[in-house]
């Protein structure tokens, strides 16, 4: 069944702060039939930039490295317009409802976040699974 990972559990995977949850996030990161977005790609390259402090190089790097091993959905209008639908209808931020949306376009069954409610499930198809509880 396939699986997908918000930014937060990649962040925690390529961090050395909190290594608990690294190593929980790696774990998520090895299993089989896991997805993530463009956008989480992208959230990914900021925070490693602002927050981690990673050199452009380093990113690059770690962007080919999760090109690599995820399959990627790409962000279209067609994930933008249920992202405005989920938004509206779970009272979702506009960034969170984006992730729901690729999540459930991937036909992935759990999302893997520490952002979104834990046990919540989207359209009947998908439930968000917080690892660090």
């Amino acid at each position: 069944m396939p699986i997908f990972l918000d930014t937060n559990i990649l962040i925690y995977a390529y961090s050395d702060d909190e290594l608990d949850k690294q190593a929980i996030a790696r774990a998520l990161c090895s299993l089989p039939d896991r997805w993530i977005s463009t956008q989480v790609m992208i959230e990914f390259s900021n925070i490693a930039r602002r927050k981690m402090g990673m050199d452009w190089e380093d990113i690059t790097l770690a962007l080919l490295e999760l090109r690599k091993n995820f399959k990627v959905l790409t962000t279209t209008d067609t994930t933008i317009i249920m992202a405005s639908r989920l938004a509206d209808r779970y009272q979702l931020s506009w960034f969170d409802s984006l992730i729901v949306s690729a999540c459930l376009e991937a036909k992935a069954t759990m999302l893997y976040s520490e952002d979104l409610n834990n046990s919540q499930v989207y359209e009947n198809q998908m439930t968000v699974i917080n690892p660090f509880k």
